[in-house]
């Protein structure tokens, strides 16, 4: 379970390895109590992000759709 405070941090798996960033994590309204629901931009999109971020310097819409287009 992740604590509070690691929004925005690298989440890694048992052996040390990043395998996201963790990005929100839910709170029923009204309560301020987290439920550990927490939600992670996984690495490879979070990759490709940053490159287009690099070379583009922007994430115009038809570049987004295209990073975070994900094949069931």
């Amino acid at each position: 379970m992740m604590q509070v405070g690691t929004l925005g941090c690298p989440l890694m798996d048992s052996n040390g390895y990043f395998i996201g960033v963790n990005t929100t994590s839910f709170t029923p309204k009204g309560t301020g109590v987290t439920t550990g629901v927490n939600f992670v931009i996984p690495i490879d999109i979070f990759l490709r992000t940053v490159l287009y971020l690099i070379l583009y310097k922007t994430l115009s819409s038809d570049r987004y759709r295209s990073i975070l287009c994900v094949q069931l």
